[in-house]
């Protein structure tokens, strides 16, 4: 069962300033969203329900990842955990002056969020080029850090030795199908993603 991922389009134009590992962690996000629905984020830390059709995670310390579903589209919107505050709405009378309306969106442009156009993600720019970016090495690296698994412990798991793991992690060896469905088993994810 396929699920289409969209997020609002001012999202995506802020996604290149979030930190490497966030965009990294967001990247798997939509990818387990994709193959498991709404619930594809299990395995991400704190993850739960926050009530019927929407779900949270954090994709570091600083960053949360709200989702809510309807029928086969996820729309999905990151916060910043600093500043993780409800949206403000704010309507005027239509006999306002256009001069305040426009005083009002130049001095809080950067706080203005009224592109609310919905896109889905894996047609974006940003998707293709981490979808490149990303290695079977750099997948099982991230797992292995939001579960707080230092490679000795997750060889320990696994019943693979740390230097292998290292391995696997640099691209300098595959990763045996034996192999992906002991990672598959601790990662709580389909071996096809260590493949």
């Amino acid at each position: 069962m396929s699920y289409t991922i969209t997020v609002k389009k001012s999202v995506l134009k802020r996604f290149d300033r979030l930190p490497k590992n966030v965009q990294v962690r967001f990247y798997l996000l939509v990818n387990a969203l994709q193959a498991d629905g709404p619930v594809g984020g299990h395995t991400f830390p704190n993850y739960s329900k926050l009530k019927e059709g929407e779900y949270h995670c954090h994709l570091n310390r600083s960053y949360v990842a709200c989702r809510r579903h309807y029928r086969k589209t996820i729309t999905i919107e990151i916060m910043s955990e600093a500043v993780k505050t409800h949206r403000i709405n704010i309507s005027f009378k239509s006999r306002t002056p256009a001069r305040v309306l426009n005083s009002i969106r130049k001095q809080y442009a950067e706080y203005i969020d009224d592109d609310n156009e919905l896109i889905d993600i894996t047609t974006t720019d940003w998707y293709k080029k981490k979808k490149t970016e990303m290695t079977l090495g750099k997948t099982l690296k991230t797992l292995r850090e939001m579960k707080n698994l230092t490679q000795a412990k997750l060889g320990g798991l696994v019943d693979i030795p740390t230097a292998r793991i290292s391995d696997f992690e640099t691209g300098q060896r595959a990763i045996s199908k034996e192999a992906a469905k002991k990672l598959a088993k601790v990662f709580r994810r389909s071996p096809a993603v260590f493949i």
